[in-house]
């Protein structure tokens, strides 16, 4: 129980709705076709669409000692990198992923890490890995990081715009309703 208290005070909680959680509610959703892949931490870059713009060095070194201590609950979700081939992109799962990269670092998260490559960007982290297009995947990131705590309002309206844009160069509804109804939530 102190542990948790600790964890408060430096503004990370770890999910605690894992008795009301439905995977279908978040963009993680993992189908019966995925399945867990390795990937090495050299290989995985952060999405363009990445919705969080503020780090928070203190609570990311408490979900890296969560994650050492209890290992990963999510795997994180990327995509084949639209630009860059044999490489990937994060479409969900940002700060688990610096999480275990801090944790290769430092040399911990046996339980989670793969491989022992003595180069920390070596180690192969779970993930699942979806072919997805760019559209998908800003939604996916938008809806990924809203479902969760933390996110600043003015992050979550940066990232809303920003998809509103891409919807509309896409010549899709791009109102209100229409990124509601792309991102399946309710827009009262």
């Amino acid at each position: 129980m102190a542990m948790r208290r600790n964890l408060r005070r430096a503004s990370y909680t770890p999910d605690t709705n894992i008795e009301s959680y439905r995977p279908e509610d978040d963009g993680r959703y993992i189908t019966t076709a995925d399945r867990i892949h390795y990937i090495a931490l050299r290989l995985i870059h952060p999405s363009r669409h990445q919705a969080r713009r503020v780090t928070q060095p203190e609570a990311d070194a408490l979900l890296a000692d969560d994650i050492d201590a209890h290992g990963l609950t999510h795997v994180p979700l990327l995509r084949p990198h639209p630009e860059l081939p044999g490489e990937y992109e994060i479409v969900a799962g940002h700060r688990r992923v610096a999480a275990l990269r801090r944790l290769a670092n430092e040399r911990r998260g046996t339980d989670v890490l793969r491989g022992t490559d003595c180069e920390p960007e070596g180690r192969r982290i779970p993930a699942v890995v979806r072919e997805m297009d760019d559209l998908v995947a800003h939604a996916t990131t938008v809806a990924e990081n809203i479902i969760r705590e933390s996110l600043r309002p003015w992050e979550q309206a940066v990232a809303l715009h920003e998809l509103r844009c891409a919807l509309e160069r896409q010549d899709k509804r791009a109102s209100v309703r229409g990124v509601a109804a792309y991102l399946e939530v309710s827009h009262q």
